[in-house]
């Protein structure tokens, strides 16, 4: 029988690691040795109810049309297809508001891709 000594410091200093740095998971290895500690996230889909258009109108671009376009021009886009997420959890307090100032580095949301949270942060300042 394949005996394993767990270091219950080692995995609490881990358990630590994991909530100080707002992780959802971390592993660790030394030589044949490892251990993964992750954490199960729940988070609240967000449904969009889609209405179909009947009479779609072609209009040429007016220069109100275009100054729409150039509002956009600074966004941020998804680095993949996924389900986005506004915050970390149905109850919790969402990411960031429309409008609101973020830095460099700040989460923005989450997308879930293949059962896998990725956290998608500014790549840089603005509004």
């Amino acid at each position: 029988m394949f005996k394993f000594n767990i270091d219950k410091k080692a995995i609490d200093a881990l358990v630590d690691i994991l909530k100080k740095n707002d992780l959802t998971q971390i592993e660790v290895k030394d030589g044949r040795k490892s251990i993964k500690i992750a954490k199960d996230i729940k988070l609240q889909s967000i449904n969009h109810e889609i209405k179909e258009t009947k009479n779609l109108n072609i209009q040429d671009k007016t220069s109100k049309d275009i100054k729409e376009q150039n509002k956009f021009e600074n966004a941020i886009k998804a680095p993949m297809l996924g389900t986005l997420y506004h915050a970390p959890s149905p109850k919790a307090k969402t990411f960031i508001k429309v409008g609101q100032k973020v830095k460099t580095g700040d989460i923005l949301f989450i997308i879930e891709a293949m059962k896998t949270m990725n956290q998608v942060k500014s790549d840089r300042e603005g509004t």
